[in-house]
């Protein structure tokens, strides 16, 4: 089952189901709330310095896995009543994977379920050591800003898989 929907605005959320079937969903007629949010367990918080919740209004896409992956951190959707009929009617879960990893017995492989590469950031600054010590003061607050998103959720993520990715083929002198 995968679809892809997209939070075209802050009053609705537009989806297009797998069968080509579009569905909108509307702020207060279908959603308690219009943005998602990523949740995250504690124990992959801790591994990769990630917070406990997200807001995320930009584009993703409903993707579940099999056995041989976990899911890292997970969409939730908030619905009413009217919401959550219409979702079921499709077969659409109201929380499903944002990020799936595989797990330790397996060779390493990450799925970000949306957007998250594009982040209209100065990359220059990312490459400094200490610059996440100054993130809040590089990026707007605002929920559809997508720089909180990179310096609060992305980029200490793909830090830490790239670290304990890369380790194995460090030189040793």
């Amino acid at each position: 089952m995968s679809g892809i929907l997209y939070g075209g605005t802050d009053q609705e959320d537009v989806g297009v189901h797998e069968s080509g079937r579009i569905l909108v969903l509307e702020q207060d007629t279908h959603l308690n709330s219009s943005v998602p949010v990523i949740h995250t367990p504690e124990s992959e918080r801790d591994r990769y310095g990630l917070p406990e919740t997200m807001p995320y209004p930009f584009w993703f896409d409903i993707t579940l896995h099999g056995p041989r992956n976990r899911t890292v951190a997970s969409y939730h959707l908030d619905p009413n009543p009217q919401g959550k009929a219409l979702l079921d009617s499709l077969r659409i879960p109201t929380i499903y994977p944002a990020v799936i990893g595989s797990n330790a017995d397996e060779p390493p492989f990450y799925y970000f379920s949306g957007d998250f590469a594009d982040n209209p950031i100065n990359m220059s600054l990312t490459v400094f050591r200490y610059v996440h010590v100054l993130d809040g003061l590089l990026y707007d607050r605002a929920i559809e800003n997508r720089g909180g998103f990179f310096w609060n959720f992305y980029r200490p993520m793909v830090m830490t898989i790239l670290n304990e990715h890369t380790r194995p083929f460090q030189r040793t002198e």
